[in-house]
Protein backbone atom coordinates (compact mmCIF):
# COMPACT_ATOMS: atom_id res chain seq x y z
CA UNK A 1 0.00 0.00 0.00
CA UNK A 2 1.09 3.57 -0.91
CA UNK A 3 1.97 5.37 1.89
CA UNK A 4 -0.15 9.18 1.55
CA UNK A 5 2.98 11.32 1.12
CA UNK A 6 3.54 8.78 -2.52
CA UNK A 7 0.17 9.39 -3.44
CA UNK A 8 0.76 13.27 -2.41
CA UNK A 9 3.26 13.37 -4.79
CA UNK A 10 1.97 11.97 -7.62
CA UNK A 11 -0.60 14.61 -7.18
CA UNK A 12 1.62 17.39 -7.37
CA UNK A 13 2.92 15.67 -10.68
CA UNK A 14 -0.04 15.58 -12.42
CA UNK A 15 -0.87 18.88 -11.39
CA UNK A 16 2.57 20.17 -12.63
CA UNK A 17 2.49 19.03 -15.43
CA UNK A 18 -1.03 19.96 -16.25
CA UNK A 19 0.19 23.55 -15.09
CA UNK A 20 2.86 23.18 -18.27
CA UNK A 21 0.93 22.53 -20.21
CA UNK A 22 -1.45 25.27 -20.19
CA UNK A 23 1.37 27.81 -19.52
CA UNK A 24 2.94 26.36 -22.96
CA UNK A 25 6.43 26.61 -20.68
CA UNK A 26 7.21 22.82 -21.03
CA UNK A 27 5.00 20.16 -22.28
CA UNK A 28 4.18 16.66 -21.49
CA UNK A 29 5.44 16.13 -25.31
CA UNK A 30 8.75 18.06 -24.77
CA UNK A 31 10.27 16.52 -21.59
CA UNK A 32 11.68 12.81 -21.94
CA UNK A 33 11.66 10.23 -19.18
CA UNK A 34 14.81 7.85 -17.96
CA UNK A 35 12.88 5.17 -20.14
CA UNK A 36 11.73 7.48 -22.84
CA UNK A 37 15.95 8.33 -23.34
CA UNK A 38 16.89 4.89 -23.68
CA UNK A 39 14.33 4.20 -26.09
CA UNK A 40 15.16 6.74 -28.51
CA UNK A 41 19.16 6.02 -27.90
CA UNK A 42 18.34 2.24 -28.05
CA UNK A 43 19.75 1.09 -25.03
CA UNK A 44 17.99 0.10 -21.62
CA UNK A 45 17.23 2.41 -19.01
CA UNK A 46 20.10 1.27 -16.19
CA UNK A 47 22.72 2.20 -19.16
CA UNK A 48 20.95 5.78 -18.84
CA UNK A 49 21.24 5.95 -14.86
CA UNK A 50 24.64 4.59 -15.60
CA UNK A 51 25.48 7.83 -17.96
CA UNK A 52 23.99 10.25 -15.39
CA UNK A 53 25.91 8.58 -12.43
CA UNK A 54 29.27 9.23 -14.81
CA UNK A 55 27.86 12.80 -15.83
CA UNK A 56 27.99 11.45 -19.39
CA UNK A 57 23.72 12.08 -19.75
CA UNK A 58 22.15 15.27 -21.69
CA UNK A 59 21.57 17.64 -19.42
CA UNK A 60 18.47 16.85 -17.00
CA UNK A 61 15.61 18.24 -14.83
CA UNK A 62 16.01 16.48 -11.14
CA UNK A 63 12.84 17.19 -9.01
CA UNK A 64 13.15 14.90 -5.85
CA UNK A 65 13.68 11.23 -7.33
CA UNK A 66 12.13 12.07 -10.33
CA UNK A 67 14.16 12.66 -13.79
CA UNK A 68 13.54 14.33 -16.82
CA UNK A 69 15.23 15.36 -20.05
CA UNK A 70 14.26 18.36 -22.25
CA UNK A 71 14.02 17.51 -25.52
CA UNK A 72 16.30 20.48 -26.98
CA UNK A 73 18.85 18.88 -24.40
CA UNK A 74 18.60 15.86 -25.55
CA UNK A 75 18.60 16.59 -29.25
CA UNK A 76 22.26 19.29 -28.52
CA UNK A 77 23.21 16.26 -26.41
CA UNK A 78 23.28 13.22 -29.81
CA UNK A 79 24.65 15.99 -31.79
CA UNK A 80 27.07 17.25 -29.93
CA UNK A 81 27.94 13.05 -29.40
CA UNK A 82 27.67 12.57 -33.14
CA UNK A 83 30.29 15.44 -33.33
CA UNK A 84 33.23 13.86 -31.37
CA UNK A 85 32.25 10.46 -33.01
CA UNK A 86 33.34 11.86 -36.65
CA UNK A 87 36.23 13.73 -34.52
CA UNK A 88 37.17 10.91 -33.40
CA UNK A 89 36.78 8.26 -36.46
CA UNK A 90 39.15 11.14 -38.44
CA UNK A 91 41.73 11.38 -36.63
CA UNK A 92 41.53 7.37 -36.09
CA UNK A 93 41.90 7.80 -40.22
CA UNK A 94 44.52 10.10 -40.40
CA UNK A 95 46.82 7.69 -37.78
CA UNK A 96 46.26 4.98 -40.17
CA UNK A 97 47.06 6.73 -42.95
CA UNK A 98 49.90 8.00 -41.64
CA UNK A 99 51.50 4.12 -40.43
CA UNK A 100 50.32 2.70 -43.72
CA UNK A 101 50.58 5.50 -46.14
CA UNK A 102 54.60 5.10 -45.53
CA UNK A 103 54.67 1.58 -45.92
CA UNK A 104 53.15 2.04 -49.97
CA UNK A 105 55.55 4.69 -50.19
CA UNK A 106 58.40 1.95 -50.08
Amino acid sequence: MRSRSAVNTRTNEFEMTKKTEITGSHTADQLLTIQGLASRAQVAAVTVRRWIMAGQAPAHIRVGRIIRFRLQDVEDWEDERAKEQADKASARRAALHRVYGNVRGR
